[in-house]
């Protein structure tokens, strides 16, 4: 029973839903079926949930007894048992959801003829919202539904009368305009990423729209979207920078981190295609990530974002922040993965400051499960090599780099990009009779090609090579 839909629901559940569920297992009102209450019971007293302790035969019979075991009969009661669980999950949604459920109460009142008492809560409700510090799209879906209970209830009564239908229309709006543009960024990246294109309807419209609009909100995702789709034209990403620290707060929290990794990512991709001067820009945005705990996720930090804020802090020579941050924020990062993550990031730091010796000894202490660790340490072994001349070593690494790149399973930019640095270091070590011609050409070559992440090692290591002659 370990491996069922129905377990794997219930561990979800915290320690206060648990005490939650438990009355709610018991009401008739939310459960007819005596077994289930048994079946929740037996699964409550467990000490611990595994293969062992929830072994349908042992589930069997604490809810039949003696009965001789059947487990149709048993996977009868674990779907309704099931069933009632998602009944329940469902309730906790309806309750968080506060304001709908006045709205429902509302038109409940409304289909019964209790006009006053309905315009007694939509009274209620818009003094409420109005009292929020949101103005997203969900803020704006919800002054529209208030809106239409406002127009049953009032715009029909006294045809003479004013109505609020230009209201309603103007948080329809703007709901529409919010929501339209979120998604055009992601279908944006999505197209980007996966190279597959989406047709959506009305969008020029909504842009026109949303190029004049006074609402912070709606013009926040207007430049997010205009920078996601002009990356050359550093005046949106700008637009969007000034707009986003200045009505961030505006946004509900995953709202807020969806916009702070676009701002992040445009940074990286400026910097992987020649800007450098965005890779301060990139630090910027994680350091307030990480002040303003947007980059974690019910205090967890993801393994991602971990490797990047190293690299890029280690890029603007960061080097007493590193090691802070690294002490800070390890324990972060999910349990199984701290141990690995930590020296990754340690090896990095060493690498940074020369230290190739230290360095080299962290990297060869673990096997990385994760394919860009795996990655970057072979980036920092195949530097190493170079800097301490050891070409056989260099020679054999850059083989089984390729012989690696050929296996796995990457996007195309990043295949490529890893592709190139190996054929240039090829180029570096392994040419002679070097001269200002070859050098020149070799320059263009390494200036032009796209994508290349280590540009600047390799120019720098081709200056190097040029000064000798």
């Amino acid at each position: 029973m370990y491996q069922t839909k129905l377990i794997r629901l219930y561990k979800t559940l915290t320690k206060e839903e648990l005490k939650q569920f438990k009355k709610w297992v018991v009401s008739p009102v939310h459960n007819q079926h005596p077994k289930v209450t048994q079946l929740f019971d037996f699964i409550a007293k467990r000490k611990v949930l595994s293969a062992i302790s929830l072994k349908k035969e042992r589930a069997f019979k604490a809810v039949y007894g003696a009965k001789p075991y059947d487990v149709y009969v048993l996977n009868h009661i674990i779907s309704y048992a099931y069933e009632v669980l998602v009944q329940f999950i469902d309730y906790l949604e309806a309750v968080e959801q506060e304001d709908w459920q006045k709205i429902n109460a509302l038109k409940a009142l409304k289909k019964r003829n209790l006009t006053k008492e309905a315009q007694k809560i939509l009274l209620k409700l818009k003094e409420q919202q109005l009292q929020s510090s949101l103005r997203n799209g969900d803020y704006y879906l919800h002054a529209f539904a208030m809106e239409v209970e406002h127009f049953e209830l009032n715009g029909t009564q006294n045809r003479s009368d004013g109505n609020n239908l230009e209201t309603l229309f103007e948080q329809l709006t703007n709901f529409y305009s919010i929501t339209m543009l979120q998604y055009a960024c992601i279908a944006t990246t999505h197209t980007n990423v996966y190279k597959t294109s989406y047709n959506i309807p009305m969008l020029i419209a909504v842009l026109e729209l949303a190029k004049t609009s006074s609402k912070p909100v709606v013009q926040l995702y207007y430049w997010a979207y205009q920078a996601l789709n002009h990356p050359k034209d550093a005046h949106y990403y700008e637009l969007l920078k000034q707009h986003f620290y200045q009505y961030n707060e505006l946004l509900a929290l995953k709202e807020r981190r969806d916009v702070l990794l676009i701002c992040i990512n445009y940074t990286i991709k400026q910097f992987n295609i020649g800007s450098y001067s965005f890779v301060q820009e990139a630090f910027s945005w994680y350091q307030f990530g990480l002040k303003s705990e947007l980059l974690l996720d019910k205090g967890q930090l993801s393994q991602y974002a971990y490797k990047n804020i190293v690299g890029i802090a280690i890029k603007v020579q960061a080097f007493d922040w590193v090691v802070e941050f690294i002490d800070a924020y390890t324990a972060c990062l999910a349990k199984e993965i701290q141990q690995s993550y930590s020296h990754f990031a340690r090896a990095k730091y060493h690498f940074a400051q020369q230290q190739y010796d230290a360095c080299k000894l962290l990297l060869i202490q673990l096997e990385y499960d994760d394919l860009f660790l795996n990655i970057d340490s072979k980036i920092m072994l195949l530097k190493i090599y170079y800097e301490e001349d050891s070409y056989e070593a260099l020679d054999a690494l850059l083989h089984s780099f390729g012989v690696f790149l050929n296996r796995k399973e990457l996007m195309s930019y990043h295949k490529n990009n890893y592709k190139n640095l190996i054929a240039f270091t090829q180029k570096l070590y392994r040419s002679s009779n070097w001269n200002k011609s070859k050098t020149a050409k070799l320059r263009v070559q390494i200036e032009q090609v796209n994508p290349l992440t280590e540009r600047e090692w390799l120019l720098e290591k081709l200056a190097l090579l040029a000064s000798i002659f």
